[in-house]
């Protein structure tokens, strides 16, 4: 498990995935629906679907997780969009190479899959800690407080407590929600494969 030790409980250093999911057998086809609400954006050259906003979204502190010290700002919309479509185009040259192959509950033609994939992922930000109830660090399970957490195939949470990690994090969720989530590699949380598409290497909008 990736973590480091935060006052008396255990923060997850990258994130977490909700364990409900992972301990599903469920197989998706064609009829999984997917989100309308979108505009299109380009950035860095960069062309993708986002959620219609004019600020970031920024959640208060959760209760249950102690805050040392003052949150950063959230990345701009651009930002976190480039982020997003960069990882997303990562995981999409992988399925296209034959690199990143569907877990065997995901029963989708090669276009639904690519359609899937291309699907609006919305980035949260809050100005404190993520708590995850029964999630999962990597393999391990985890309840308690998180930089980040996937918790659908649509949404990742992100901390704003660190002024790098608020990047970083983001990237690595982004690589859950396709990797873990869409493509149904329920073996990849938090996996090698989520980490070489969220690589921050070369990637920097601000």
């Amino acid at each position: 498990m990736r973590a480091v030790l935060f006052p008396a409980l255990i923060l997850a250093a990258t994130g977490c995935v909700a364990a409900a999911q992972a301990m599903r057998a469920e197989t998706y086809t064609q009829t999984v629906p997917f989100a309308v609400q979108t505009q299109t954006l380009t950035v860095g050259g960069i062309t993708g679907t986002g959620w219609h906003s004019s600020l970031p979204m920024v959640l208060p502190p959760d209760p249950r997780c102690p805050v040392r010290g003052n949150p950063y700002p959230p990345p701009t919309i651009p930002c976190t969009t480039l982020i997003v479509e960069t990882v997303r185009q990562r995981v999409i040259d992988a399925y296209l190479a034959g690199t990143i192959k569907p877990g065997p509950t995901l029963l989708m033609s090669r276009e639904a899959v690519l359609a899937w994939l291309r699907q609006p992922i919305e980035v949260r930000y809050r100005d404190g800690y993520n708590w995850c109830e029964n999630c999962r660090a990597g393999n391990d399970p985890h309840t308690g407080c998180a930089y980040g957490v996937s918790d659908d195939y649509y949404t990742a949470h992100v901390s704003l407590m660190d002024a790098q990690r608020r990047y970083s994090v983001t990237a690595w969720e982004v690589g859950n929600i396709l990797i873990y989530y869409r493509l149904a590699r329920y073996d990849q949380a938090d996996g090698p494969l989520v980490a070489e598409a969220a690589s921050m290497q070369g990637l920097s909008c601000e």
